[in-house]
C-alpha cells in the first residue's frame, strides 16, 4: 500500500475510576474524534496533547505533512537515505576542506597593507579574516582599540604573536588626585593572555575601573590578572547547564591556548578563578532580578527569583511536594570563612533547623524521629502565607501517612487544619490498601492529575553537581546549589506559557474521553 492509502493509527491511554478500582483502556483516537456527537468535526490538533500517551500528527515523525503514516520500514528506509545524501556530501567537501585550510594561512603573500598599502606581512583574524596589515599599521591599530585582539607577524613561514604595548585609559575621567599605570594580564574566552598597561587613580578602586573596561579583577584589592566579562559569563552558564567544574574549565582554555604561539611566562588560572567566580554568582543574581533596586515604589513588584509567577498569591490552590536528596559533602573538606554569599534565600538556617529538630526528637518515639523536618517544613510554609488568605494547601510527601498520624499525636493542629495530605502516585501503590484508598491524588480532591515526583526531576538535576560540591566549603557549597536552584526556576519559569496550554488541552481531551466511555 502507498503512503496515501495509509491512515494514522494514533491511540490514547485513558485512565478512570469505578467503584472496583482503576481502570485503564485505549481509544483510538480517530474513532472518539469521529464519533464525538455523532459527526467528524473535529480535528486531532484540537485535542492531541503535546506531551502525555496521546499521539498527535504533528509529532509524530513517521506522519508527513499530507497525515500519511509510512510504515516502520519505509521510515528506516527514508531515515538512512538522508543519513547517506549528508554522507556522501561530506566526502566529497574532506579533502577541499584542508586545502582551503592552507591556503588561507598564505593570505598574506603578496598583499598589501590595507592602511598604508606597504607589503603586508600581519594579520588580525579579529578584525577580519581578510584584514592584511603591515607591522607598524597592526600596532597603531591595537595599542589604544581592539587592544584584546590576537595580533600575528609572518616570520620564516610561521605566524607568531606580534608584541605590542597595549593601553587602557577611561576617557570620561580627569584625575586632580594623581594616576598609576600598571601591567595586568587579561585573558580572554579563547584562554589567549595579553598583558595590558592601564591607567588607575584613587578616585576608586582598582576593581571598579577593571569592571568599566568590561575586565573582572582575580582579586578585589590591586588585581594583576583579570577576565573578560565574556570569560565569566561564560564559566557561569557552563557551571549551571553543562556542571564543567572550574578546574575543567580552566583546563579547557589553557589546551585552547596551547594551540597558538604565545608568550611565555603565563599565569596560573584556577586559584584566583574559583573564588572570582563565587562574587560573579552574586553580581549576576543582583543585576538580573534587580533586587538593588527593590526598595523603589516604582518597582514593588520585582522579586529575588524565588516566587513562582504561576502559584497561587491570595487565594486558590497551592501544590506542594517534599522528598529527601542525600549528595553529601566531606566534613574533612573545609570550613567556612564567611556566611554565604545568597543567605537564606533558598537554604534556612542550619542551627535553626537543628534546634527545633532536636527539641522535637525529645518528645518523638525512635521510630518517627526523622518525621521533625517535614514538620519543620511545614510550620515554616504555614509561617510565609497569611492564616486570612484562601489558598488551600495540598502537600505531597512519600509517607503522607505516616506524618498525618505524627502531627495527631503530637497535636500539631494548625498543620492538621490548614495542610491536605496525599502520596505521589507512584510511591502510592506501594503502600497498604487503605494508604491507596485514603491518600492517592487521584482520590483526594484538589490534586487534580498531578504525580508528586517533581521533586524527582529537581533531584535529578541537582546531583549533577555532587561531583563539584562535594569538596567544598559549606557557604560555597550552599552559594552554588542556590545559583542552581534559581537558574533551574527560571528555566521551569519560562517554559511556563506553552506548559499551562500543553495541560489544558491534555485536561480537555481526558475529560471527553471519559463522557464518552
Amino acid at each position: 500500500m502507498g503512503r496515501r492509502g495509509k491512515r494514522i493509527r494514533a491511540e490514547i491511554n485513558v485512565i478512570y475510576h469505578e467503584a472496583d478500582g482503576v481502570k485503564k483502556t485505549k481509544v483510538p483516537l480517530n474513532s472518539v474524534l469521529s464519533d464525538a456527537h455523532g459527526a467528524c468535526s473535529s480535528t486531532v490538533d484540537e485535542y492531541s496533547p503535546a506531551t502525555g500517551d496521546g499521539v498527535a500528527a504533528d509529532d509524530d515523525p513517521a506522519i508527513g505533512e499530507s497525515g500519511d503514516d509510512l510504515g516502520d520500514e519505509e521510515l528506516s528506509s527514508h531515515h538512512y537515505r538522508r543519513l547517506q545524501r549528508a554522507e556522501d556530501a561530506w566526502s566529497k567537501l574532506r579533502e577541499a576542506v584542508i586545502s582551503t585550510t592552507l591556503q588561507n594561512q598564505g593570505f598574506l603573500a603578496g598583499k598589501k597593507c590595507c592602511v598604508c598599502s606597504m607589503v603586508a606581512n600581519c594579520r588580525c583574524l579579529d578584525c577580519s579574516p581578510t584584514m592584511s596589515l603591515c607591522e607598524s599599521c597592526a600596532s597603531d591599530q591595537h595599542k589604544v582599540h581592539n587592544i584584546f585582539h590576537h595580533v600575528e607577524i609572518l616570520r620564516d613561514g610561521i605566524y607568531f604573536p606580534l608584541k605590542i604595548p597595549r593601553t587602557l585609559i577611561w576617557p570620561d575621567h580627569q584625575c586632580s588626585n594623581g594616576v598609576n599605570f600598571r601591567k595586568l594580564m587579561v585573558v580572554d574566552s579563547r584562554g589567549l593572555q595579553t598583558e595590558v598597561s592601564i591607567c588607575f587613580c584613587e578616585c576608586e578602586a582598582d576593581f571598579l575601573r577593571l569592571l568599566r573596561f568590561q575586565l573582572w579583577g582575580a582579586t578585589p584589592t590591586k588585581p594583576e590578572l583579570a577576565f573578560t566579562i565574556n570569560v565569566m559569563e561564560l564559566l557561569h552558564t557552563l557551571n549551571l547547564e553543562c556542571q564543567v567544574a572550574v578546574k575543567d574549565f580552566c583546563a579547557a582554555i589553557e589546551a585552547m591556548a596551547n594551540k597558538v604561539i604565545s608568550f611565555p611566562n603565563l599565569r596560573k588560572l584556577y586559584p584566583v578563578l574559583i573564588d572570582s567566580l563565587e562574587e560573579f554568582r552574586i553580581y549576576q543574581h543582583k543585576l538580573t532580578t534587580l533586587t538593588f533596586v527593590a526598595s523603589a515604589s516604582s518597582v514593588g513588584d520585582l522579586n529575588n527569583g524565588v516566587i513562582c509567577p504561576a502559584c497561587p498569591k491570595s487565594q486558590g490552590t497551592l501544590l506542594e511536594s517534599m522528598d529527601a536528596l542525600f549528595i553529601g559533602r566531606k566534613k574533612t573538606a573545609g570550613k567556612s570563612v564567611r556566611s554565604p554569599l545568597f543567605g537564606n534565600l533558598l537554604f534556612c538556617d542550619d542551627g535553626e533547623v537543628e534546634e527545633f529538630v532536636q527539641h522535637h526528637r525529645q518528645a518523638a518515639s525512635k521510630e518517627t524521629m526523622g518525621l521533625a523536618y517535614p514538620v519543620w517544613i511545614l510550620n515554616d510554609l504555614l509561617d510565609e502565607i497569611p492564616e486570612v488568605s484562601g489558598i488551600a494547601i495540598h502537600m505531597l510527601y512519600d509517607i503522607a501517612c505516616l506524618l498525618e498520624r505524627h502531627l495527631q499525636v503530637h497535636e500539631q493542629e494548625r498543620i492538621i487544619q490548614h495542610v491536605n495530605f496525599a502520596i505521589p502516585i507512584f510511591h502510592c501503590y506501594g503502600h497498604k490498601a487503605y494508604c491507596q484508598i485514603k491518600y492517592s491524588p487521584r482520590r483526594v480532591s484538589g490534586f487534580g492529575l498531578t504525580d508528586g515526583e517533581v521533586l524527582e526531576r529537581l533531584w535529578s538535576f541537582l546531583r549533577r553537581f555532587g561531583k563539584m560540591t562535594k569538596e567544598m566549603r559549606p557557604n560555597h557549597r550552599v552559594d552554588v546549589l542556590t545559583d542552581a536552584l534559581l537558574y533551574y526556576a527560571n528555566k521551569r519559569s519560562a517554559s511556563l506559557g506553552k506548559l499551562l496550554s500543553d495541560r489544558m488541552k491534555r485536561a480537555n481531551l481526558t475529560i471527553k474521553m471519559v463522557k464518552m466511555s
